[in-house]
């Protein structure tokens, strides 16, 4: 019997957030094809590696060393042979190892890793920008629509042409999962939601750049202004790296200012549990600062569930969130940094209370639209790339 064939994911860490989450679709979409997973990573946050455990058969190595460049000490050229030589030592040449996001965020040492390894195995980049058009996908070019011309990339970039793969791994969501057959009632049931509670959801982690004052200062507008019994739920909790205690008390703090007493944490649920809040939430916040590609806009469109977000990205990336979410019906709110909430949000938010058939209609469009980013959509595109 021949051995299955093996993909490495190689990422700095795997936490409770959407570049980790739509990687892990991508683990499930190659061990359905029949390819045996490995994950090297830094940091595998519990509840993500309780939930993966549960459903793959995956082999994982955390390495502390990874860890410690991502907290932010002091890199060094033996560091980066460490993390090399542990890569090497561990992989064979038919592996096909995939980088995720390289570029994005982590670090010169992430990259030089990167292309160290890509001399001697055969790599692939996942960066995190799904694009209609496949073909921009094959070309490893800092130009191309869908791949950021961040500095380093750009440095990084003539040495990965000479050895890497010309392959860039698209990012995905699971949206047959979405698609669930239990109604939105049925669920607010099982979560014991009173149907007439306007419930507002954060899917995210509590971090500063995900701008969740935001979200506080939208749900207490839409309280005073509808007298809804309106409710402001957080997927997210204590995450070590991005997570400062600060955060969730200035959250609160908020919240108490206003006299908005329906703020609730989830502390980190596990990704079925965020996925039944997006499908039974009457509306999803995204105020995020920064995003390389944010999942949730398009996950909430697939189960219908109408979506404020900001246009968090840069200069670089801005032509990406066109393509992307150009066509949704979405609530874009143009400034990521600001605090306020914008009377035009506020006007459409309205606009769609009142009117149900232009809130179905909104529902209907986003999830026909949104469909094209299911796992199951890229499968056949994703086994022709590791064969």
């Amino acid at each position: 019997m021949s051995k299955k064939p093996r993909v490495v994911f190689i990422k700095t860490r795997i936490s409770f957030g959407g570049a980790s989450i739509s990687g892990l679709e991508l683990l499930s979409i190659l061990e359905g094809l029949g390819f045996e997973i490995l994950i090297i990573t830094g940091y595998f946050d519990e509840t993500i590696h309780t939930f993966v455990s549960g459903k793959h058969t995956v082999k994982t190595f955390v390495l502390d060393v990874m860890d410690r460049y991502y907290q932010g000490h002091k890199s060094d050229n033996a560091r980066e042979s460490e993390i090399t030589k542990f890569i090497l030592d561990n992989t064979k040449t038919e592996d096909y190892l995939i980088f995720s996001q390289p570029f994005l965020g982590d670090g010169v040492w992430y990259s030089k890793v990167t292309v160290s390894i890509s001399h001697k195995r055969r790599c692939f980049l996942r960066m995190h920008d799904p694009i209609e058009d496949k073909e921009n996908f094959l070309r490893l070019n800092p130009n191309t629509v869908g791949i950021p011309t961040t500095q380093i990339m750009s440095n990084w970039m003539s040495n990965l042409n000479k050895y890497i793969t010309n392959f860039v791994v698209p990012s995905v969501v699971d949206a047959r999962f979405l698609l669930s057959t239990k109604t939105k009632e049925e669920l607010r049931k099982k979560y014991k939601i009173s149907n007439n509670e306007f419930l507002i959801f954060q899917p995210t982690r509590v971090s500063a750049r995900k701008n969740i004052p935001r979200a506080v200062i939208l749900a207490d507008i839409i309280k005073k202004r509808s007298g809804k019994n309106v409710s402001l739920i957080i997927a997210g909790g204590a995450e070590r790296g991005e997570y400062k205690a600060d955060e969730k008390l200035r959250i609160t703090k908020l919240a108490k200012n206003l006299d908005f007493r329906e703020l609730r944490f989830l502390n980190n649920a596990l990704p079925d549990t965020v996925r039944d809040y997006i499908k039974m939430a009457d509306l999803v916040t995204f105020f995020s600062k920064t995003e390389s590609w944010g999942r949730i806009p398009a996950e909430s469109c697939i189960v219908g569930t109408p979506c404020v977000t900001t246009n968090y990205t840069d200069e670089h990336n801005n032509k990406v969130f066109e393509e992307v979410y150009g066509n949704f019906d979405l609530i874009i709110e143009d400034n990521p940094h600001k605090n306020s909430i914008s009377e035009k949000t506020i006007r459409k938010i309205d606009r769609w209370n009142k009117n149900s058939i232009i809130w179905n209609s909104v529902k209907e469009k986003n999830f026909v639209l949104a469909k094209k980013y299911d796992k199951d959509e890229w499968k056949d595109f994703v086994k022709s790339i590791f064969q």
